[in-house]
């Protein structure tokens, strides 16, 4: 019988050793806390991003009021306008 590999790389003996395998395919801690450590910064700057943005969108809510109660008022100043009415 002939020495044979399997497709793992596992080499098989036929004298009865059996010999190699692939490494485990997990990452060590060091490279786990690194990658929590990336995603932490990330998450920060986009914490900072949404505050930006809350600001901004509260703004732009107050402006849209502001330009509908215009609307309202300018709307009120033309019926009292109309003929007929005082």
């Amino acid at each position: 019988m002939k020495k044979s590999v399997t497709l793992e790389g596992d080499s098989f003996d036929p004298a009865g050793t059996l010999t190699g395998g692939s490494r485990p395919q997990s990452s060590g801690i060091l490279s786990k806390l690194a990658e929590i450590n990336d995603i932490s910064q990330q998450l920060s700057q986009h914490k900072e991003q949404l505050l930006k943005l809350d600001g901004k969108l509260a703004t732009v809510s107050k402006v849209w009021e502001c330009g509908l109660y215009v609307i309202m008022l300018m709307d009120i100043r033309n019926t009292c306008k109309r003929p007929g009415i005082q």
